[in-house]
C-alpha cells in the first residue's frame, strides 16, 4: 500500500543494466523518506542516455558521469563533475564516487601507500594499458599516449582496443590485470575541467603509478605527486622523458608509490544526501527551480518538436543519428 507521504519518483536514461531500486541515490533518498517508483511521478531522475524526462513536467533532477554540463533551462537540479557553484540547484560528485559501483576501488586506493611492498612492486613488468574504444568514439590522446609511451618499453595493452597480448575480447579482470605493472596509463576518452572518472582510481587501488590524462583540475583532488600528471607537461616527448626517469630510477618509484592518493578527504556520501534532503524535504511548489511558463516551457515545447522529429522515419531514412 502506498503511503501517503512517500516520494513519488521515476528513474530514466540511464545505463544499460541500472536498477531504479538499488542505485545510489535511490539508496540516498530511501534513508530519509518512504519512495514509491512509478510512471506518475513528481520527480523525474534522470540520466544523459535519453530525453524521455520531456515527457514529464514535474521536478526534474539531472545526473551525468558522462563529460555534459547540465542544462539548467530543462532541469531543476543536477549532479555532475563541472566545479560549479548554482545555489542549491546542484552538487559536484564524480562518477567514481559511487559506492555501489567503486566502493571496493577507492577503498583500497585510500590505502595504497600504506598497503605498498617495495619488493613485490619490483617484480612488476613496465606499464599497463586497458582501452574498449578507439578514436571514433574519444580523443586520439589516449592512444597517442599509448604509442609514445610504448617507445620506453612494451606496453601491455589488455583491452579490446590496439590489443596486443593475444586477448582480442579483453582482459576479464581488470585490476587483477593492472597490478603486474608498475604503471598504468589512466587516459580519459577526453579534457574538461573536473571530469575525472574511475581510471585513475582503477590504476591506484591496483598498486600501480598512474600515468593520467584528462582533467586539468585533477590536482584539486588527487595527490600529483602521487602519479605522472601528462596535463603538466606541454608535449609527449616532456611526458616520455618524466615517465622514463621514473622507471629507471627506484628511489623515485619508491617515493611516489609512498603518497596517498587523494589531497583531501571529502565525504561524498554526505554532501550527496544532505543535497537530496534539501530537494525532498521542501514542499513540491517550493521544490520547483526552473521556470515551467516562460522561456524554459518553451524550450520544453521545441525539445519535444526535435525529438519528435529525430524518431520519424523519415529522419532515420535519411541516415540521422542522434547524440545524447
Amino acid at each position: 500500500m502506498e503511503q501517503d507521504d512517500a516520494k513519488r519518483i521515476k528513474f530514466i536514461g540511464f545505463w544499460p543494466g541500472f536498477e531504479p531500486n538499488n542505485n545510489f541515490i535511490y539508496n540516498s533518498i530511501r534513508k530519509m523518506f518512504p519512495i514509491v517508483l512509478t510512471d506518475n511521478p513528481d520527480y523525474v531522475i534522470s540520466g544523459p542516455f535519453s530525453r524521455d524526462y520531456l515527457q514529464y513536467d514535474c521536478i526534474r533532477i539531472f545526473y551525468t558521469g558522462e563529460n555534459l554540463c547540465p542544462d539548467f533551462s530543462l532541469f531543476d537540479y543536477a549532479i555532475g563533475f563541472d566545479h560549479i557553484s548554482f545555489e542549491d540547484r546542484y552538487l559536484r560528485y564524480p562518477n567514481w564516487a559511487i559506492p555501489e559501483i567503486y566502493g571496493d576501488k577507492v577503498a583500497k586506493m585510500r590505502t595504497k601507500h600504506n598497503d605498498y611492498d617495495n619488493k613485490e612492486y619490483d617484480k612488476r613488468s613496465f606499464c599497463s594499458f586497458v582501452v574498449s574504444k578507439g578514436n571514433g568514439y574519444v580523443s586520439d590522446y589516449r592512444e597517442k599516449l599509448f604509442r609514445a609511451i610504448s617507445k620506453i618499453d612494451f606496453v601491455a595493452s589488455g583491452g579490446r582496443y590496439l590489443n596486443n597480448i593475444n586477448c582480442p575480447n579483453g582482459v576479464e579482470d581488470k585490476l587483477e590485470f593492472q597490478k603486474k605493472y608498475k604503471f598504468a596509463i589512466a587516459a580519459e576518452n577526453s579534457s574538461c575541467k573536473g571530469y575525472s572518472t574511475e581510471k585513475i582510481v582503477d590504476a591506484f587501488a591496483a598498486g600501480a603509478i598512474p600515468i593520467y590524462w584528462g582533467d586539468s583540475e585533477i590536482g584539486k583532488e588527487f595527490n600529483t605527486k602521487a602519479f605522472i600528471n601528462c596535463n603538466e607537461y606541454e608535449s609527449l616527448e616532456e611526458v616520455i622523458k618524466a615517465v622514463s626517469e621514473v622507471y629507471t630510477n627506484s628511489e623515485i618509484q619508491d617515493k611516489m608509490m609512498k603518497q596517498p592518493a587523494l589531497v583531501n578527504e571529502v565525504d561524498y556520501q554526505k554532501l550527496l544526501d544532505g543535497f537530496l534532503y534539501s530537494i525532498f524535504s521542501q514542499p513540491l511548489s517550493k521544490a520547483y527551480r526552473r521556470d515551467i511558463v516562460g522561456y524554459n516551457k518553451k524550450k520544453d515545447d521545441w525539445m519535444r518538436e526535435m525529438e519528435k522529429w529525430h524518431n520519424s522515419r523519415v529522419y532515420k531514412l535519411l541516415g540521422g543519428k542522434r547524440g545524447l
